[in-house]
């Protein structure tokens, strides 16, 4: 009897052991259950899992604005619309939460970070583009882009290239901004055809599929470029309708990648011996055979077999080159002085300035100078048949004109001078028989600032004139290897 109430003892002691630790077990467990999630944001239309971690048991969910976010018995939280709810677990009594807020999905609404650079080690150009959604934040994006490039007017790529968000790659700034997402597209440069010029535009439109934007376009360099197809002469010459006998003809040419031609000139027969001078005009053809222009060019020390190199810019269209012969002899009798007159080499200077010069603002040719900040100029005017002679700084300048065609009568200088608040309008006149680099000009004050003595403005105007003339023999020998006393400056030394 003692050993049956003995067992029933045990029993009873195991049943509420049991009973006891089946509830404390339960407990424990919702003590330690928690969710994956405690804060999220999601967009309209994405949906969240979440997770009660640290238990099996049961678990009852709910959301407290089913219109802004739903929540299903597994877990799964649907966005429906922007706002915030809290998404509660219901575990043994205890509630767990998750606060989650509901935006409005990314959607792009802007292109940055456009550019366009050249890889001259794998002849590849890169276009690079970034996407911002709408609120200032970078993403990538799936969509085309329309590519089109153009060359001084003319198509020399079109394509339509697919991108996707894997062709998105994040970029660091060394501005001090944050990495950014940015698209790269490559084309190949033997993609695009050769144009007329090394750089032109990018044209390009996004479509995006969340966007449709404009064309925008971009400047773009280091475009191929068609060689110059250009035909030289070097097997005859124009002969001179003076003198026939004197022949000069091309021997070599080259045309570098900015359309600069260099042309190698070779003088292979003289036929009077008296002749001191020789000179040549080169001519640009069209297809057509109308001459483009005519270049002069000059030598005055010859003798067969001289050679001399002329350069110059081809002129749009050119397809042609070719030389003809002059002898600087405007008789028909074949017959030319040892030395020309002032007023043939002034017609001379005229003609070389004409065909060989720069164009000013006013239309005018002229040939030019630098030095030491110093320009100084000789221009022809066409349209006055007068010779100007220029020099000029940046706060100065001082204009003597040859009006007669042999320069034998004087020539007015005229000098404007303002400096740091110091200004000179004089006016001077050069006798071109007299005048030499010791002579004094006196010029006339029509203007001067308070303070100035006659002396100082004499010496200012007279220093600018004799700086004028030094530059103004350099551009003639330099140019047509003459010196001013060839046109009329007999005194000068």
């Amino acid at each position: 009897m003692k050993k049956v109430f003995k067992t029933l003892a045990m029993v009873l002691s195991l049943v509420i052991v049991i009973t006891m630790f089946v509830p404390m077990t339960e407990s424990v467990q919702a003590a330690q259950a928690k969710l994956n999630y405690s804060k999220k944001t999601i967009y309209i239309g994405d949906s969240l899992k979440l997770k009660v971690k640290g238990t099996n048991k049961k678990v009852k969910w709910s959301s407290s604005k089913k219109n802004i976010a739903s929540v299903n018995s597994k877990g799964v939280v649907k966005g429906k619309d922007v706002g915030k709810v809290t998404i509660t677990a219901n575990v043994g009594g205890k509630k767990l939460t998750c606060k989650v807020t509901v935006r409005e999905k990314s959607k792009v609404t802007y292109i940055n970070n456009r550019s366009v650079e050249y890889n001259n080690d794998d002849g590849v150009y890169r276009f690079f583009f970034g996407l911002l959604d709408q609120n200032e934040n970078a993403i990538s994006g799936k969509g085309s882009i329309d590519l089109r490039i153009e060359n001084d007017g003319d198509v020399v790529y079109d394509q339509s290239i697919k991108y996707t968000k894997a062709d998105f790659s994040t970029w660091s700034w060394y501005s001090g901004t944050v990495k950014k997402y940015v698209c790269c597209i490559e084309i190949s440069k033997d993609q695009i055809r050769e144009g007329k010029n090394t750089s032109g535009k990018l044209y390009y439109t996004v479509h995006d599929k969340e966007a449709e934007f404009d064309e925008y376009s971009l400047k773009i360099n280091n475009l191929p470029k068609e060689e110059r197809k250009v035909e030289v002469d070097t097997n005859s010459c124009i002969s001179d309708q003076y003198a026939s006998l004197n022949k000069a003809q091309i021997i070599s040419y080259n045309i570098n990648d900015d359309d600069k031609i260099f042309l190698t000139l070779k003088i292979t027969q003289i036929g009077d011996k008296k002749w001191t001078s020789f000179s040549t005009t080169l001519y640009e053809y069209d297809k057509n055979g109308n001459i483009l222009e005519n270049r002069f060019v000059f030598d005055n020390d010859i003798y067969v077999g001289k050679t001399f190199v002329e350069e110059f810019y081809l002129k749009d269209g050119t397809v042609k080159i070719g030389a003809g012969v002059s002898s600087n002899n405007n008789s028909s009798n074949n017959t030319k002085p040892t030395t020309r007159s002032v007023s043939e080499n002034i017609t001379l200077l005229k003609q070389y300035i004409k065909t060989n010069g720069s164009t000013n603002t006013n239309g005018e040719k002229f040939i030019s100078d630098t030095t030491s900040g110093q320009t100084s100029s000789i221009v022809y005017s066409e349209q006055t048949g007068e010779l100007k002679f220029v020099t000029a700084s940046s706060d100065s300048g001082l204009i003597m004109t040859m009006s007669s065609a042999n320069n034998s009568s004087s020539m007015q200088a005229n000098y404007v001078l303002s400096s740091g608040g110091v200004g000179i309008l004089a006016t001077g006149y050069v006798n071109p028989s007299t005048y030499s680099l010791g002579s004094s000009v006196r010029f006339s004050i029509t203007n001067a600032t308070p303070g100035l003595t006659d002396d100082d403005v004499q010496e200012v105007c007279n220093s600018e004139l004799k700086a004028g003339f030094a530059s103004w023999q350099v551009i003639l020998y330099g140019e047509l290897m003459m010196e001013l006393k060839d046109i009329g400056f007999t005194a000068y030394k």
